[in-house]
């Protein structure tokens, strides 16, 4: 076995163990994408369904974006009202920060990339259809690295269920609905885990 090789196996085992001793910090984040992300797709879904009045097409854009605002200030809100009360939470906590992070990014990034290539092909819809089962199968992994980092086996099971909610949403793709699903996946498997996670924080 090459000293790489070790040193990365030691490391991982030393995550493990910090997060055998340390609570898992940052449930709240998640906690309030899962509320702000799920009610924006229950919007959408009155919206093209008619059960809300669309005074203009942008609406559905401008409420996705202010749920994407109003997650913004309620995460680094909870985040800093963590740090301030446990702090930081050692090695485990900065890993789970990170990687939490950069799937946010990647999911900003693929929506993007998503709606450019929907307008030059003039098939948005069909593209756009495709964001919720990748950005479940994104939370997915990054619910597996968690447990895998935290030594909490109990995550993977919320993995394991977001990737049939990704399969669900895929075969509701293109339909009313998938923001329906999409909606119960985020409370599901965003909502619901962080609230343990921030029970188990205060506990």
């Amino acid at each position: 076995m090459s000293e790489a090789l070790k040193n990365d196996i030691a490391y991982m085992k030393a995550l493990a163990e910090d997060g055998g001793r340390q609570p898992i910090r940052g449930g709240g984040a998640l906690f309030w994408a899962g509320l702000c992300f799920g009610a924006a797709s229950l919007v959408h879904y009155g919206f093209i369904t008619g059960l809300l009045p669309m005074p203009t097409p942008w609406i559905i854009s401008a409420s996705w974006l202010g749920a994407g605002a109003i997650y913004a200030l309620l995460s680094i809100v909870s985040i800093r009202a963590s740090i301030a009360r446990y702090g930081s939470g050692g090695a485990m906590n900065r890993l789970f920060g990170a990687v939490w992070s950069m799937t946010g990014v990647s999911i900003f990034i693929i929506a993007m990339c998503l709606l450019l290539a929907g307008n030059r092909l003039g098939h948005t819809d069909i593209l756009i259809a495709g964001l919720a089962p990748t950005i479940l199968v994104l939370y997915g992994v990054a619910w597996w690295v968690s447990a895998v980092i935290s030594g909490q086996n109990w995550l993977k099971w919320v993995c394991f269920g977001t990737f049939g909610g990704a399969i669900l949403t895929a075969l509701t793709a293109n339909e009313p609905e998938q923001f329906l699903v999409y909606a119960l996946c985020l409370i599901l498997f965003a909502t619901l885990p962080g609230l343990k996670l921030m029970s188990a924080e205060r506990g």
